[in-house]
C-alpha cells in the first residue's frame, strides 16, 4: 500500500490516495497503533473531503470513530458516528446507517447513558433486519438486550436476547451463542 500511495501521489490521484491513506490506517489499527492509525485516517478523510467524495467521508469517518474509541475520545468517536450516519442516509447506504447507530450505541453505553444507547441499537436491529442482516441485528438485539437488563427492564431484555440468541445459532457462531447464552442464564437467576 505504500508502494500505491507513492503512485497516487506521484500521478495526484488523490481519489487513490485518500484509499491507501484508508487501508494504511486500518492496517495500523489491526497492529493496534492507533495514533498512527488516526493520522493516516484523518489525512485520507481530509483528502475525501476535498474532492467531495461522502462515500469515500462517509466509510473513513467509520473508521476513525473505531480508532477515537480505541483511543478513548467518545465525543470525536460519535461525531464521527454522526457524521457518517448522516452521510450513509445522504448517499442512500442503509448498511452505512445502521452500523454507524450500533457504534452510537457503543460510545452511549460506554459513557453510562443507557437509555441513549438503548435507542440507538434498537434504531441500528430495525435497519439490520430490514436488510437481511442477521449477524447485525443479532448484535445490535444482544446489545440492546444487555443495556436493558442492566437498567434493571429484565422483561424487556429476554425476548431481545432470545432473539439473539436464536439468530446467532442459525448463523452458526458459537461465541455470540455462547455470549447470549451466559447472559440470559444471568437474567434468569436475577427473576
Amino acid at each position: 500500500w505504500q508502494t500505491n500511495r507513492s503512485i497516487a501521489e506521484e500521478y495526484d490521484d488523490t481519489v487513490r490516495l485518500a484509499e491507501c491513506l484508508q487501508v494504511m490506517g486500518g492496517l495500523l489499527a489491526e497492529m493496534e497503533r492507533f495514533t498512527d492509525a488516526r493520522q493516516l485516517l484523518e489525512q485520507g478523510l481530509a483528502i475525501a473531503r476535498d474532492n467531495r467524495d461522502l462515500e469515500q467521508e462517509r466509510d473513513i469517518l467509520l473508521d476513525l470513530g473505531e480508532v477515537l474509541v480505541e483511543l478513548e475520545e467518545p465525543v470525536g468517536a460519535a461525531r464521527c458516528f454522526e457524521s457518517a450516519r448522516t452521510k450513509g442516509e445522504d448517499t442512500d447506504a442503509p448498511e452505512v446507517v445502521a452500523r454507524a447507530w450500533l457504534e452510537l450505541g457503543n460510545v452511549s453505553r460506554d459513557t453510562g447513558e443507557l437509555r441513549t444507547a438503548g435507542e440507538r441499537y434498537r434504531l441500528a436491529a430495525e435497519i439490520f433486519v430490514e436488510l437481511g442482516d442477521d449477524e447485525g441485528a443479532a448484535v445490535a438485539m444482544h446489545r440492546r438486550g444487555g443495556v436493558l437488563a442492566e437498567h434493571g427492564d429484565l422483561e424487556a431484555a429476554r425476548p431481545l436476547l432470545q432473539e439473539a440468541l436464536a439468530r446467532y445459532r442459525a448463523l452458526g457462531d458459537d461465541l455470540g451463542t455462547a455470549v447470549v447464552d451466559q447472559a440470559l442464564a444471568r437474567l434468569n437467576r436475577r427473576d
